[in-house]
């Protein structure tokens, strides 16, 4: 967490009052998220931690969006939680949404889902929600929500590892897929 801050902090004091033609990068370590406390064995195998640090870039249009997230990574998971000592997912995006885009979202993930224009994972563009099914059960309600990055990357609040960027491009996440969202 105290990496991510300190490269955070460098990007945000290098480039405070310059404007650059090229897009800035920032290294940092992102870890696939490990699967929720009530999933299967397998399932845990696939959700194994990347080790090589991923390139997330930034161009002037997204840097909101990246520092409020880099301000939330690490944070714990809680259930109904609204705050830095705990988060939940819908909590997460709800916070984040009215912070970067003024924009005030309902409190759960099934209204998120209702209220939002379907999206392909194709479509998905930065700032997007994606949504999640991810209980063991017949129905494919949806009941877990992130923002959509870019390159297949999004941040989520993870019940077993707190706030981080996982790949949509994980097995674990492939299979529990329901839709991407536009916020109207």
């Amino acid at each position: 967490m105290r990496y991510i801050t300190v490269i955070l902090l460098l990007f945000l004091l290098v480039s405070c009052g310059v404007k650059q033609a090229e897009p800035k990068v920032i290294e940092q370590p992102i870890q696939e998220a490990q699967p929720e406390l009530n999933e299967q064995p397998e399932e845990q195998e696939a959700m194994e931690e990347l080790s090589k640090p991923e390139i997330i870039t930034q161009d002037d249009n997204s840097s909101l969006l990246y520092t409020a997230i880099g301000n939330w990574l690490g944070v714990p998971y809680k259930k109904g939680g609204m705050s830095k000592r705990g988060v939940d997912c819908s909590a997460l995006v709800v916070l984040v949404y009215q912070e970067v885009y003024g924009k005030t979202l309902s409190r759960t993930t099934n209204s998120m889902f209702q209220s939002s224009t379907r999206l392909k994972r194709s479509e998905l563009q930065e700032g997007d929600l994606v949504f999640f099914h991810t209980r063991h059960n017949n129905k494919k309600t949806v009941n877990h929500v992130g923002i959509y990055l870019k390159e297949d990357k999004f941040v989520h609040a993870s019940s077993s590892k707190g706030v981080m960027v996982s790949s949509l491009d994980n097995p674990y996440f492939q299979r529990v897929w329901i839709s991407g969202g536009k916020v109207k």
